[in-house]
């Protein structure tokens, strides 16, 4: 097998423990299914055992493994196939007490299906909590401290249940499949506003008051920062947005990245965000040359667009490798808003 390639990514488990090498059912877009098989093949260690359904396989790796092309995972802790798919029998079931005691503090369930179930999960989770001996109190949707994942898979035979608790932080998404669930807003200037909005979703809450937007037009994540309280200077030779133009917060440098980057002096942002058209390495040299602009442990969200083919997860790889030497990066992943790209969340 070929040697894992050697990416600087920083800390994204929480203190709770998986085993070294475990089997985890991911999910990812099928357009890129090929790239993430190829990412499998590359990494020592991990292993396609089989695809379930379209966009959901079952795999097996090492706990350092990081995939670009993986949006959600979880460890298969428990499998069961039941004999029926009725409600009483699947909702009296427990895993038992060893699965059980690992939810700890806060949690919430993730459930998904690959086809509809003749019953909801809303009706399955009060029977879940009893069966299992949770208190539904200590349940919390939006930032639990563990989360147990369940996935059904039904044939025309059998009803196969994969189930694991792990933390957020470990699945990658807060949501089941990645499948992310931000509504755009009426007051959204472009699609792309919502790639930013996922992605800080991923990252912790983000401090300090000065952003910096490289290629900012027409605006749509120059209107999130300011929205979130940042002073943002918008980058960009097109014009912005009129309603982004006319917020206080904004600034718009109606010029190039290289002639604003010369023209800086002594101010510090504690957040770069970049979704620019240009080519993966030179988006990371790029950064690289700003890098100096932003504060010590300043964040930067970069968009990555891939090349089309075999060759994007050699172009990825070569931009992580060069954006590590001067950021820790924190997550590097193809998030549910993303098409042809890979979003980098990194610190200085």
């Amino acid at each position: 097998m070929a040697k894992k390639e050697p990416l600087a990514l920083g800390p994204i488990f929480s203190a709770l423990t998986i085993q070294q090498e475990i089997k985890v059912l991911c999910s990812y877009s099928p357009d890129f299914k090929t790239l993430f098989q190829k990412e499998i093949a590359d990494f020592e260690g991990a292993e396609w055992l089989h695809e379930l359904d379209e966009g959901t396989a079952i795999c097996r790796w090492p706990e350092d493994f990081r995939p670009f092309f993986c949006r959600h995972r979880f460890p298969i802790q428990v499998s069961r196939m039941f004999e029926s798919s009725e409600l009483q029998e699947v909702g009296a079931w427990s895993p038992g007490s060893h699965l059980v005691d690992r939810v700890k503090g806060l949690f919430s369930f993730q459930l998904a299906a690959n086809r509809r179930l003749p019953w909801s999960f809303g009706s399955l989770v009060p029977l879940w909590l009893d069966a299992f001996g949770l208190s539904g109190e200590r349940m919390e949707k939006r930032r639990p401290e563990t989360v147990v994942s369940a996935y059904f898979h039904q044939s025309s035979t059998e009803l196969t249940l994969y189930l694991g608790v792990s933390s957020p932080h470990w699945n990658l998404s807060p949501w089941m499949r990645g499948e992310c669930r931000i509504p755009r807003a009426k007051t959204s200037v472009s699609r792309a506003e919502q790639k930013l909005l996922e992605a800080l979703e991923l990252c912790p809450r983000l401090g300090g008051r000065r952003a910096l937007d490289l290629g900012a037009a027409p605006g749509g994540w120059t209107r999130i920062l300011a929205e979130r309280g940042f002073q943002v200077d918008a980058v960009d030779p097109a014009e912005l947005d009129p309603r982004v133009a006319a917020l206080p917060e904004v600034r718009h440098h109606a010029t190039t990245a290289g002639v604003f980057l010369e023209q800086q002096k002594g101010i510090a942002y504690q957040v770069m965000v970049c979704d620019m058209k240009m080519e993966p390495v030179m988006a990371s040299r790029l950064m690289l040359e700003f890098a100096p602009l932003l504060d010590q442990h300043g964040w930067l969200i970069l968009t990555l667009k891939l090349p089309k083919g075999p060759s994007a997860l050699k172009v990825a790889r070569e931009s992580l490798e060069s954006l590590s030497s001067s950021f820790q990066i924190i997550q590097a992943r193809q998030l549910f808003f993303n098409r042809n790209e890979v979003t980098v969340i990194a610190r200085k």
